[in-house]
C-alpha cells in the first residue's frame, strides 16, 4: 500500500515537471476545420497546467484563462476569403500545377499581413524577454512562421489537420516516393495508371525545379524583412521539427512506413457529442418526423456561392425526396426552398451528427468532417472541391462508407440515386465498423499528441531518436555515385577491351600481311 502510494507521488510529480511548461502554438492558417483540431490539443495542453502563448485566426478561449495568451489573427479569414475561392477554383478545373501557380500568387501579401502584425513585431523585437519550452507550428508551407525556431532556440514540432506535404515526410527521414504516396491535391492516392503517374512527376518536377526556389526566395525576402538574420537557411526551416503531428488515420487509407518521431492520430478533435440548444435548431430536430439530411460544405466552400443551376439541382432533388433536409446554407433565405429543408448559416456539426435522426451526410469531403461523420456512425456522399477533398472521396468509397458525386456534372437523377443508394444500402453498418476499428487504441488521440509535446518539453527535443539516414544527401541515398562509378568502370573495360581486339586484329592483319609477303618473296 505504501508502496502504491509512493508511486502515485512519484507520478504526480513527473506530471507535475512539465506541468509548467511554456509553448508557443503558430496556428496561422484561416480554416475552422484545421483549428478544430489544433484548438484540440491546445485544450488539452491547457488543461495539464502548460502556459501558452497562441497565434490563432479562431481565438477561443476569451482571456478566461490566466495560463493562456492568444494573439488573434481572425482577420485572416477575410483575407484569405478574398484571395482564394474553391467554388472558382473548381470550375475551373485547375490542376496541380496550376494550384501552386495560384498559390505562389498570393503568398507575399498573405504572410505579409501576418507577420506585420504589431504583436508579431513586438515579440521579435523583444525576443530576449521571452522563452519557451517548445514551439508547436502547423507544418503546412508555414516556413516563415518556422523561423520562430531560430529567434527562440526552442524545440520544433510539427503539426498538421491533414497528411503533411511530401517534403515534410522526406525532410524528417520518412519513405519518400512520390508514386507510392501522392500528395494530398491529388485526385487519386493508390493504383495508379500510367497517366497518374506522369501527371505526378511532371508535378514534382515543377515543384523541385521551379516552384520552390519561387517561395523560397519569397520567404527569405519576408524572413529578412522582419526577422533580420536567422539561424537556419530558408530552404531548412521545413526540415527543423523534432516530432511530426500528422492528424491522419492508418485505417483511412493512410498506412506509409514512417519514423518514431512521425505520430500518425487522426480523429483528435473529437469529443463527446453535447445536447444541441440552438433553439432554431432544436425545434427543426424535434419537429421532424422523416430521416434527415445533413448537408455542408464545410467552412472554406460557401453553399450560398454555388451556381445557380447547381443550386437548382439540389433544390429539386431535396423536394421530391421522403426525408428533412438540414443544409448550412450560409444566406439568410434561399429562394424557391423547398418545405422539407431547412437552411441556416452555422449548425454545431460533431453534435448534429450524433442526433439519432441524422441518418446521412453530404460533405465535400474535408478531413474533419469525414472523422466526425465517422465517429458518429453516419455515412457520407462527398462532393469534393479541393486539396485533399478529391483523394479523401476515393477512400470513402473503397471503404464502402460512402459515394462521391462531381459537383461539375451532378444532376439532380445522379444526387436521388446516390442518396437512395447511401439510404438503403450496407453504408451505415460499414461506417460503425470503421468505427470500432478507429477507436481501438490504447490512448485518446489528443493525448497521444500531449504526450509527445509534453516528451520534447522533458527532454529539449529528440536528437536521441535522429535518423542518420535523413541526412543523407540524394545522390548517396539514390547510391548515384556508386552506380555512376561502377557504369563508368564498364564503359572503361569495353574500351579497353574494344581497343585490346582491335590490336589483336590489327596484329593479326598485319602478320597475315607479312606472311602473304614473305610467300610471294619465296615464289619470286
Amino acid at each position: 500500500m505504501r508502496f502504491l502510494a509512493l508511486h502515485l507521488i512519484l507520478t504526480v510529480l513527473i506530471i507535475n515537471s512539465v506541468s509548467s511548461a511554456d509553448i508557443l502554438a503558430i496556428f496561422p492558417i484561416a480554416s475552422v476545420s484545421h483549428n478544430a483540431v489544433y484548438g484540440a490539443l491546445t485544450d488539452e495542453l491547457v488543461a495539464r497546467g502548460h502556459r501558452l502563448t497562441i497565434i490563432t485566426t479562431t481565438p477561443k478561449y476569451k482571456k478566461t484563462n490566466p495560463n493562456v495568451v492568444e494573439i488573434d489573427f481572425s482577420f485572416l479569414h477575410e483575407v484569405l476569403g478574398k484571395l482564394m475561392d474553391f467554388n472558382k477554383w473548381k470550375e475551373a478545373q485547375l490542376d496541380e500545377v496550376a494550384m501552386l501557380g495560384m498559390w505562389t500568387n498570393i503568398l507575399e501579401h498573405y504572410y505579409e499581413q501576418q507577420l506585420k502584425h504589431p504583436t508579431i513585431q513586438e515579440m521579435i523585437k523583444n525576443k530576449d524577454k521571452f522563452k519557451f519550452d517548445a514551439i508547436i507550428v502547423e507544418f503546412m508551407n508555414q516556413v516563415p512562421w518556422q523561423a520562430f525556431a531560430s529567434i527562440f532556440n526552442a524545440p520544433v514540432i510539427g503539426i498538421s489537420s491533414l497528411d503533411m506535404m511530401s517534403e515534410y515526410h522526406r525532410l524528417h527521414g520518412n519513405v519518400f516516393n512520390p508514386i507510392l504516396h501522392p500528395e494530398v491535391i491529388f485526385p487519386f492516392y493508390e493504383n495508379l495508371t500510367f497517366l497518374q503517374r506522369v501527371r505526378i512527376v511532371r508535378y514534382h518536377a515543377y515543384y523541385e525545379l521551379y516552384y520552390k526556389h519561387v517561395y523560397n526566395r519569397i520567404f527569405d525576402k519576408l524572413i529578412k524583412r522582419h526577422f533580420g538574420e536567422i539561424r537556419f537557411p530558408v530552404d531548412q526551416l521545413n526540415a527543423i521539427g523534432e516530432v511530426l503531428l500528422v492528424n491522419v488515420h492508418p485505417a483511412l487509407g493512410h498506412v506509409r512506413p514512417v519514423l518514431p518521431t512521425t505520430v500518425q492520430l487522426g480523429f483528435m478533435h473529437i469529443k463527446e457529442p453535447k445536447e444541441i440548444i440552438e433553439e432554431n435548431i432544436k425545434q427543426f430536430l424535434d419537429s421532424s418526423t422523416r430521416p434527415i439530411i445533413y448537408m455542408s460544405l464545410g467552412s472554406m466552400v460557401k453553399s450560398s456561392q454555388i451556381s445557380e443551376a447547381t443550386l437548382k439541382v439540389f433544390k429539386e432533388a431535396f423536394g421530391e425526396l421522403p426525408y428533412d433536409v438540414m443544409w448550412k446554407y450560409e444566406n439568410e433565405e434561399m429562394e424557391g426552398k423547398p418545405d422539407n429543408v431547412f437552411v441556416y448559416p452555422w449548425f454545431p456539426q460533431a453534435d448534429l451528427l450524433a442526433h439519432e435522426r441524422v441518418k446521412l451526410f453530404i460533405t465535400q469531403g474535408g478531413q474533419q468532417s469525414m472523422e466526425e461523420s465517422i465517429d458518429r456512425g453516419v455515412p457520407l456522399i462527398v462532393i469534393p472541391f479541393a486539396v485533399d477533398q478529391n483523394a479523401n472521396a476515393l477512400r470513402v468509397q473503397k471503404l464502402g462508407i460512402g459515394v462521391s458525386l462531381d459537383i461539375s456534372t451532378i444532376t439532380k437523377e445522379k444526387l436521388k440515386t446516390a442518396i437512395e443508394e447511401v439510404m438503403t444500402g450496407d453504408y451505415k453498418n460499414n461506417v460503425k465498423k470503421l468505427r470500432d476499428v478507429v477507436n481501438d487504441t490504447p490512448m485518446k488521440p489528443v493525448d497521444k499528441a500531449a504526450w509527445w509535446v509534453e516528451y520534447v518539453v522533458r527532454h529539449g527535443g529528440t536528437l536521441h531518436l535522429d535518423y542518420a539516414g535523413r541526412h543523407v544527401p540524394f545522390w548517396k541515398y539514390m547510391m548515384l555515385d556508386i552506380i555512376g562509378i561502377v557504369v563508368l568502370s564498364f564503359h572503361v573495360a569495353l574500351k579497353i577491351l574494344k581497343l585490346a581486339l582491335g590490336w589483336l586484329k590489327s596484329r593479326k592483319v598485319q602478320k597475315l600481311k607479312e606472311k602473304k609477303k614473305l610467300k610471294k618473296g619465296k615464289n619470286e
